[in-house]
C-alpha cells in the first residue's frame, strides 16, 4: 500500500512521515490481527465455559452474550485486516478491500463495542442490586428478564448509531498512483443533506454513551466493594462470637463436676448441654433426684472405698 495516498496534492513526504506511516500501518494491521486471533481463542473458551454452566443464572447469560459480542468484534477486525495480505499480491485490490469493508466491518465493529459497553454497565448494575438487596432482586433478575433486557440494550444502541451507516457510499475511481481502478469512500447524499444535525449528534453520543456507561460501572463497583467489606466484617464478628461460644462450651465440658451423679443417659445429656450452650440458653441440669436410701448406700460405699485405700 502506498502510504502517501492520504496526503494532499503538493505535500512533501519526508522520511519521518514515511516511518510514522509504516509504524501506524504495522500497529493498525498486523498487531491488531494478532491480538484478534488471540481474542478469538480466548472468547471461544469463555463461551464454552459459560455454556457448560447452564442458562439458569442471569449473570452467566450476560457474560456469555458479552463474550459472543467480543468474539464478533475480533472476527470483524480480522476480516477488515485481510487487506494486509491482499496488498502483498495487489496493492490496488488491498486498498479496495480496506475501503469496501469499512462501512460493513469497521463501523459494525465500533457499534458492537458500544453495545458491549452498555451490557457491561447493565451487568454491573444488576450485580450491585443483587448484592445490596439479595433476596428481592435475585427473584427479579431471572433468565427471561436478562435476555429481554440485553436484547433491548443491543437494539437501542444500534438504533442510536444507525446514522453512521448512512453517511458514506462506495464509488469506483481510477487511481494514478496504482494505475488501476480502486474503490473509495465518499459522503452520501444523506450526509450532505443532514450533516448539520448528524455530525454533532454522532460526536455527542460517541462521547456521552461510553462516559455514562463508565460512570455506572464505577458507582456499581464501589457499592459492591462496600457491601462485600460490610459482609466480611459481619462474618468476622460472627466467627469471633462462635469461637467464644466454643471456648465456653469446652470449659463447661472439661471442668470437674463433684457431688453430681450423671445417670446412664450421658450422651443425650451432653447433647442437650451443648445445644443449650450454643443457642445461648441457660444451662439446666436435669438430673433425676436421688432417694435417701440410694444416697445413703452411695455414701456408705464411698466410705468403704476410702477405708480400703
Amino acid at each position: 500500500m502506498n502510504q502517501s495516498e492520504d496526503l494532499l496534492p503538493g505535500d512533501k513526504v519526508t522520511e519521518f512521515d514515511e516511518t510514522l506511516a509504516n509504524v501506524n500501518y504495522f500497529l493498525n494491521v498486523w498487531l491488531l490481527m494478532i491480538l484478534s486471533l488471540v481474542g478469538v481463542v480466548a472468547n471461544s473458551l469463555t463461551i464454552a465455559v459459560f455454556r457448560q454452566q447452564g442458562w439458569k443464572e442471569g449473570v452467566n447469560i450476560s457474560m456469555m452474550v458479552i463474550s459472543v459480542l467480543d468474539l464478533v468484534r475480533c472476527l470483524l477486525t480480522i476480516f477488515k485486516r485481510i487487506h494486509g495480505f491482499i496488498e502483498i499480491v495487489s496493492p490496488s485490490d488491498g486498498v479496495s478491500w480496506s475501503n469496501l469493508t469499512t462501512p460493513n466491518a469497521e463501523f459494525l465493529n465500533v457499534l458492537t463495542n458500544y453495545v458491549t459497553f452498555a451490557m457491561l454497565a447493565y451487568v454491573s448494575l444488576e450485580r450491585c442490586l443483587c448484592v445490596t438487596l439479595p433476596f428481592t432482586m435475585r427473584s427479579v433478575f431471572n433468565h427471561k428478564v436478562t435476555i429481554t433486557t440485553l436484547t433491548m440494550v443491543a437494539a437501542s444502541v444500534y438504533g442510536m448509531f444507525i446514522f453512521l451507516f448512512l453517511n458514506f457510499d462506495l464509488e469506483a475511481v481510477f487511481s494514478a498512483n496504482f494505475n488501476a481502478t480502486i474503490i473509495i469512500l465518499v459522503h452520501s447524499r444523506f450526509y450532505h443533506t443532514h450533516s448539520a444535525i448528524v455530525d454533532p449528534y454522532l460526536n455527542i453520543m460517541s462521547m456521552l454513551h461510553p462516559t455514562l456507561c463508565f460512570i455506572i460501572l464505577c458507582i456499581s463497583s464501589v457499592v459492591i466493594l462496600k457491601q462485600l467489606q460490610k459482609s466480611r466484617d459481619t462474618f468476622s464478628s460472627n466467627k469471633k462470637k462462635d469461637l467464644d461460644n466454643f471456648k465456653l462450651s469446652s470449659s463447661i465440658y472439661c471442668s470437674p463436676t463433684p457431688n453430681i451423679r450423671v445417670q446412664s443417659s450421658t450422651k443425650a445429656h451432653n447433647f442437650k448441654l451443648y445445644h443449650q450452650v450454643w443457642t445461648q440458653q441457660p444451662v439446666v441440669w436435669n438430673l433425676e433426684p436421688q432417694t435417701r436410701e440410694s444416697s445413703n448406700r452411695q455414701i456408705t460405699r464411698d466410705e468403704t472405698l476410702s477405708c480400703e485405700a
